[in-house]
């Protein structure tokens, strides 16, 4: 794509000399020319699209990524001087474990993991969340954002693995500064950023986003010419947030993920509080700590580590909320934390 070349990333450990077709894991990573990602369902070194279907990852990469100022008459990504790297998981049946590797491939390279899919709720799946936040940037940590859903239904902890507490999980706005009618929301909801939704369908609705589109008849704009579409719903909120993330690590690189992911949390603006008023942690279950605001993160001084310190003792113990992570705990293995956990409605489960 025209606004996306510019930007792919390159696995400098596969590339040049030939070393891109030469059959050999010459990194050592498991993966033989994976130069520019990997396909997990097709096993090989063409992450491009393949399938009818295989359209919505050009479209998230472009609100990430499109490059600035290209000469192109499209348009310019939120972290436009960010790299991406491809991963396809996309196919009529993917597997836990192709979801596992891919997950575990895409920390190996990325600072921010962006998912705007189903996860299932795996027990590996969340493994290898949980081992991209803590380990994942060299040890830094990735930030994985993950998009929650369009049924616009309140959501738990149980459907998929996007509801995680591993996960920024992201829903969506209009530009009301409400959350879009479509939009999932509940407890999960970490943040909210534009997704569409001014209208009551995706056609006509003006919110909607302009993004890239697969080349071709195959994309969401089926003019053989037509290299851009728009778009709505809560996967185009997941990439902005993505996009956030990524420049505010390019500003500070030595961050943590948890401390980037506090970053952003901790920025965001109090949308609609007159209709859903704001707890005292700043958050709810509509919007969670608000909407992005990509420049405020960019400004933002990192704050207090966390709510629940000093919490070094039983008797200093704070009940945690339901699915909030403790960030000094994870990121740190040197300090002891207690928590108290209250249980209802306990399942064998």
């Amino acid at each position: 794509h025209p606004d996306l070349a510019a930007n792919v990333f390159i696995n400098a450990g596969e590339y040049g000399g030939g070393k891109e077709s030469n059959g050999l894991d010459d990194d050592g990573n498991g993966y033989q020319d994976d130069w520019q990602g990997w396909d997990f369902v097709a096993t090989n070194n063409n992450p491009s699209p393949k399938l009818p279907g295989d359209k919505h990852g050009t479209s998230m990469a472009g609100l990430m990524v499109a490059a600035i100022d290209n000469g192109t008459e499209g348009i310019a990504g939120l972290a436009g001087r960010c790299k991406f790297l491809s991963v396809r998981i996309r196919g009529g049946s993917v597997t836990d474990t192709q979801w596992t590797n891919a997950i575990h491939y895409a920390a190996q390279f990325a600072d921010v993991i962006a998912i705007s899919s189903y996860i299932p709720p795996a027990g590996i799946i969340y493994e290898a969340l949980d081992d991209a936040l803590v380990r994942g940037r060299n040890g830094k940590g990735c930030v994985i954002c993950a998009a929650l859903g369009n049924n616009g239904v309140m959501r738990r902890y149980s459907t998929d693995a996007s509801t995680a507490p591993e996960v920024l999980t992201v829903s969506g706005t209009s530009y009301f500064d409400k959350r879009s009618w479509f939009a999932d929301y509940g407890p999960p909801v970490n943040l909210v950023a534009p997704a569409g939704g001014a209208g009551d369908d995706g056609v006509t609705d003006l919110s909607r986003l302009y993004t890239t589109d697969r080349s071709g008849t195959d994309g969401y704009n089926t003019n053989a010419a037509g290299n851009y579409a728009w778009l709505s719903g809560t996967s185009c909120a997941n990439a902005l947030a993505a996009g956030a993330a990524a420049l505010v690590i390019s500003m500070n690189p030595s961050l943590s993920g948890l401390e980037v992911r506090r970053i952003l949390e901790t920025s965001c603006d109090k949308i609609d509080a007159v209709g859903w008023p704001y707890d005292e942690r700043g958050w709810n279950a509509q919007h969670g700590f608000g909407r992005l605001n990509g420049y405020a993160a960019l400004t933002r001084e990192l704050p207090t580590w966390d709510a629940y310190e000093p919490d070094s003792s039983a008797v200093q113990a704070a009940t945690i909320r339901d699915g909030e992570i403790q960030y000094r705990s994870l990121s740190s293995g040197s300090d002891v934390d207690w928590a108290c956990v209250v249980v209802t409605n306990a399942q064998a489960d």
